[in-house]
């Protein structure tokens, strides 16, 4: 009974069914942050996240090579996008993360600025 209810034809399309409609919706609403992973000191840069918070205000974090943290008040838009203008005054790793109002991480990218 067991082994013939497994390879009931239906019941492989309502599993792959599930499976697309779950997995999809998952990865779909994964908040992100991007931007160029190597840019020249000079070069102006944006990052940009996705999937935020709407209208919410989030904390851009910004790590420059020096260690020191520098934290930014931002308001997410309409439809969950936040672009970030990133300054670079320093050759090194730059890591902007973005948190919620929990200080949760949402999203971090890291940029690597040659001289």
């Amino acid at each position: 009974m067991f082994k013939k209810l497994c390879t009931a034809p239906w019941l492989k399309v309502a599993f792959v069914s599930a499976g697309l409609s779950f997995g999809t919706t998952a990865l779909a609403d994964a908040p992100w942050v991007s931007g160029p992973s190597i840019t020249k000191l000079g070069d102006s840069v944006t990052l940009s996240g996705g999937n935020l918070p709407a209208n919410e205000a989030v904390a851009v974090i910004v790590t420059p090579p020096s260690g020191d943290k520098y934290r930014h008040i931002q308001v997410v838009d309409p439809g969950g996008k936040l672009d970030y203008a990133l300054m670079v005054t320093a050759p090194g790793a730059y890591t902007v993360e973005v948190a919620n109002q929990n200080d949760q991480t949402l999203g971090t990218a890291t940029v690597r600025v040659s001289p």
